[in-house]
């Protein structure tokens, strides 16, 4: 998160996206493969405790969270955006039983 707080312009590849997905297809796939990569790393890490389906939604919804809280932030100036979604990620899960489980059936 300091990463994001300290930089100006937020996220390299959140912004390219915003920018040139529609007018410069030849990105698009390494555009993608980058948000791929993050997600299947997080679903890979949730899918240990977490079926496969429900892991790789809450990756999806984690990441844009994240992406979601670095344009607020830098919008508003206003880096607590950020710190506030990165410490309610979590409550997209729970420990119930000694066992990870997400909060809803996404």
């Amino acid at each position: 998160a300091v990463f994001y707080v300290n930089r100006l312009g937020g996220c390299l590849m959140g912004n390219l996206v915003s920018e040139v997905i529609d007018s410069e297809p030849e990105f698009y796939n390494s555009l993608k493969n980058f948000f791929d990569d993050w997600i299947n790393t997080i679903a890979r890490i949730l899918s240990e405790k977490l079926n496969t389906e429900t892991a790789r939604k809450i990756a999806e919804d984690m990441t844009a969270q994240f992406q979601g809280a670095i344009m607020l932030g830098r919008l508003y100036k206003n880096h607590h955006i950020l710190m506030r979604v990165i410490e309610r990620l979590g409550s997209l899960l729970l420990v119930r039983d000694n066992a990870l489980v997400a909060t809803t059936e996404c």
